[in-house]
This record gives structure tokens, sequence and C-alpha cells, in this order.
């Protein structure tokens, strides 16, 4: 997982450096690799590898960024004539019609098109889904189907498709695109597709409650987020998309009513609860119940003075605390449903601009 977050987060920080043309050698390589035959995805895979090794030795030994260093190795990536050697891999990728759907569909993303994305994503759909199922889904001698992890099937095929990032985004894009219904059957897809028993499928469950409230369907809605909270009170994910929509339809009344029930009793506010610690805050805040505000802000505040006095209690496998999150390169407009810039692998929405809506 932390693998995963810390990929997305590099690619992200090279997207930002392409964007704003700075440093302008980013960029340069970026459209040489291009020329080379390479597609935008993996020309900026190959720049996040340099950026992050350049930022691996920085921290390391305490150096700071050497834009010059950063161009002289950007430089040997455009010319190192290995990364072309394997033609038979070359046209085996060619002839692969998911990594090929998968090329454009990034193409379409980095144009900012997530209406093709979608189209081209849902295209090749059936073919992903029949690849983890012919490949991964195996049979135990009881007859019961033995699905795979989702996390698994990258670490098997070297992150050939990297599945689980790229399920992710296209699922941001689902709602950029305003397709709620195809979202629907796609996060029933995704969570019916896999084990889930190491990994959580969460930020599916989340957007199928998201859109029905997207689509008006406020009772569905409110069905779909209390029959797993009968299953999981205490998920934190849950209660916050739980209440961001009830806010988001300005039913301010059942908003408190859920807070108080889900999130009243709660006394501590930890990494893995803390979202829903600020999202309460900045509901009791927005209606003027200052007392209420103060007392959530606290057990934040005491969660950042405890991570910030001791980190290493807390395992090099967490984040920080998100309400002390900054973005690594903060673009001048991120779209709620858009990757935050932060890198922590969740939406703009349930990260750094939680805020921006009560």
């Amino acid at each position: 997982m932390v693998n995963l977050r810390l990929k997305k987060q590099i690619i992200e920080a090279v997207d930002n450096q392409i964007k704003a043309n700075d440093p302008p050698c980013a960029k340069n390589t970026f459209l040489q690799l291009q020329k080379q035959g390479r597609s935008k995805e993996e020309a900026k895979e190959r720049i996040a590898a340099v950026l992050l090794e350049e930022m691996y030795y920085g921290l390391s030994y305490g150096k700071k960024f050497d834009e010059k260093e950063y161009e002289a190795k950007l430089n040997e990536l455009v010319n190192d004539d290995f990364i072309f050697d394997d033609v038979e891999q070359s046209s085996a990728d060619e002839k692969d019609e998911i990594l090929q759907a998968k090329h454009k569909v990034y193409d379409a993303l980095y144009e900012h098109n997530p209406i093709e994305a979608v189209a081209i994503f849902m295209d090749a759909w059936d073919k992903i889904k029949q690849y983890v199922k012919e490949e991964f889904y195996r049979i135990d001698r009881g007859g019961n189907t033995i699905k795979p992890e989702l996390i698994d099937i990258d670490d098997k095929m070297d992150f050939k498709y990297d599945l689980f990032n790229w399920l992710q985004d296209i699922e941001m894009e689902f709602q950029n695109a305003k397709k709620y219904e195809e979202l629907i059957c796609f996060c029933r897809d995704v969570i019916d597709l896999f084990a889930w028993q190491e990994d959580s499928p969460d930020n599916y469950k989340t957007a199928i409650g998201e859109a029905l409230n997207n689509l008006r369907k406020y009772e569905e809605c409110d069905n779909w987020f209390e029959s797993w909270l009968k299953e999981e009170p205490d998920n934190p994910n849950c209660i916050n998309i739980y209440l961001f929509c009830l806010i988001d339809r300005n039913d301010i009344e059942k908003a408190k009513k859920a807070a108080e029930q889900y999130i009243g009793s709660v006394e501590k506010c930890t990494i893995d609860n803390e979202i829903m610690f600020i999202r309460a805050q900045s509901l009791y805040e927005a209606i003027g119940d200052h007392e209420k505000a103060k007392n959530y802000q606290d057990k934040i505040d005491k969660l950042q003075k405890q991570f910030y006095k001791n980190p290493l209690e807390y395992g090099s496998g967490y984040d920080k605390p998100l309400y002390f999150n900054q973005p690594v390169i903060k673009e001048k407009k991120i779209g709620r449903n858009d990757s935050c810039p932060c890198g922590s692998g969740k939406k703009y929405k349930k990260c750094c601009g939680k805020n921006n809506k009560f």
C-alpha cells in the first residue's frame, strides 16, 4: 500500500512539473521520450523513477535538490539505448489490448477529458474482468471460488497494468464525467471481482453512496450508508462521506444526528479515524456550535502534537495526520474528485480540500 501511494505521489509531482514547465528539463524529457515511441504515461513513469532517486539521495545525505544534476540524469534517460532494445516485448505490448487501453485512458486524462477516458475504459472493462477471472480465480477442493486480492495481482504482474491505481483513478473520472449510473455499476463490479481481505473496498463503497446522492436518490443513498454502518458502525470512511452527502444536500439536522450517533461517543482522534473528526469539526463550526467544534478541534490538535512528538510510535507505514498534510506542488485549481496533491492517495475533497464545503 505504501509503495503504491508513493509511486502515485511521485508521478503526480512529475505531472505538475510538466504542466508548470518547472524545471523545463522535465517537460523536454517528457516530449523527447514520446518522440522515441513512449506513451505519455510511460514517459512520466520513467521521469518519476529519476525524481524518486534524486529525492532519496537528497534525504539520505541532506542535499538540496540539484536541478542541474536532475537534468543530467534525465538526459541520460533519453540517450540510454537499453530502454529501446527489447523489440519483442514492445511488439507484445502493442498487441496487449488492456495495456493499450490503459495508455489511451491516461492520455485522455492528461488532456483533461474524463468523458473520453471513461468511454475508452468501459470498452476494455469486460476484457479486464475476464483477464482477472481467467488468470487469478481458483477453485478449492470444496468447489468454492477463491478470488484474488487486487494488490496481489499488481505484485504478481510486476505492475504491468497497475490495476490498484488505475481503478481508483477511473472511479474519480466517472464522477468528473458525471456518469453516476455507470459509476455505481462499475463500483459494484470492482467490489465483487476481488477478495478484499488484505485491502478495503471502502473507496468504491463510498463512491456508490455519493453517486446515489448526486442522482438525488436520497433515500437510497441514506439506506446504503446506514446498512453499511450496521455492519461497521465505526468505519470512518463511511461516516465521513455519509456526512458529506447530508451536508451537500443541506440536510443539516440529519447530519447533526448522524454526527452525534456515529462520532459523538468516540473519545480519541487517531490517524485512522481523523477524517471523520475533521468533518464533524467543520460541520459544527459552520452551523455556529463553536463549543462542539472546539471539542473536535482539540482532539485533532492532540493527535498532531502526539504525532510530531514521537512519529516512530505510529510506524513507518502510516501517513502524517490529514489535517497537517501539505501539497507537494499545488496547482491553481484542483477538482474535488481529483487526486489530492499532497500524495495521500485520497481524493482532494477527502483530504486537503475537506474544508471547502463545511
